[in-house]
């Protein structure tokens, strides 16, 4: 009865991993990435959402999206999660999970930049994982930092009260700090792609491009598909583990079944050595 029980545990069991395998072979074509960045990076996903061939949503989790995106007359799903940028089990479990990562930064707002930077050890822990660093340095975006900045007294010029004494700056003199403020900007930008290590690719693009948004889905996919064998190896080692584990367990109990019989092979054999010297005893007397 007992034999019985362990024989369909063990079939239940085996049942359960193949199960799991078969999930594991079935999904492998589906691949997942995460996004981070401040709010800045809100117009550029609506952007990459556009620019794939099919955008749904998760029905339950708000920052779970699927885009289908279409290369070389195949399709690829990936699942996009936007966990955010506090250290939470959710943004930890995005990272684990991930086959690909977007960081996103604007050259106009340097404190999206530095809000990536305690993301560099997270990132680093994952070392076969590929990044791409989007540096978001949109002119119209500039144009309407420079016009936040600016209280003009006629156009093309900037009042600036001193000590009583009023300075007027060009436009142009405007343009110039701007545009070295960027430089700064897109500097850091490389240097912490560096930081993140030789996976990591830095790609600048301009919001006001929407062509510019399908070549981040394009570098996706194919880094994704480049990365392919790595996570189908790392599927088949989880497969195997399970078999492993599987086998184990049925070779323990081959070894417990052995060393039962064994042992009671022993009994016998002293029962059996106890009567012979019994009769030896018998005979001398």
């Amino acid at each position: 009865m007992r034999g019985s029980q362990s024989d369909g545990e063990e079939l239940n069991e085996e049942t359960e991993i193949g199960d799991m395998t078969n999930q594991k072979e079935e999904s492998k074509n589906e691949r997942k990435a995460v996004i981070l960045g401040t709010g800045h990076k809100a117009l550029f996903f609506k952007q990459l959402c556009d620019a794939a061939t099919k955008y749904e949503r998760h029905v339950h989790y708000p920052d779970v999206h699927y885009l289908t995106v279409d290369h070389m007359g195949a399709e690829q799903v990936v699942e996009i999660t936007d966990p955010g940028l506090a250290r939470t089990g959710n943004r930890e479990m995005a990272l684990t999970d991930a086959d690909y990562a977007i960081l996103y930064y604007s050259s106009v707002n340097i404190d999206s930049l530095q809000a990536l930077q305690p993301l560099i050890q997270p990132l680093q822990n994952r070392k076969n994982l590929p990044i791409l660093l989007v540096c978001d340095s949109d002119e119209v975006i500039l144009e309407e930092t420079a016009s936040q900045h600016t209280n003009s007294t006629s156009e093309g010029y900037e009042s600036d009260d001193r000590d009583g004494m009023k300075r007027h700056y060009s436009m142009e003199q405007i343009r110039k700090s701007l545009d070295d403020n960027v430089t700064s900007v897109l500097d850091q930008g490389e240097k912490l792609a560096q930081d993140l290590g030789p996976r990591c690719s830095f790609l600048q693009i301009s919001s006001s491009n929407s062509s510019d948004a399908k070549k981040v889905l394009t570098q996706m996919v194919i880094s994704l598909h480049k990365s392919g064998p790595v996570r189908n190896r790392r599927m088949s080692k989880i497969a195997n583990m399970l078999r492993s584990k599987s086998s184990d367990k049925s070779s323990d109990e081959n070894m417990i079944f052995e060393a039962v019989n064994e042992k009671k092979s022993e009994k016998k054999k002293e029962k059996k050595g106890g009567r012979m010297e019994d009769s030896k005893v018998c005979i001398v007397m």
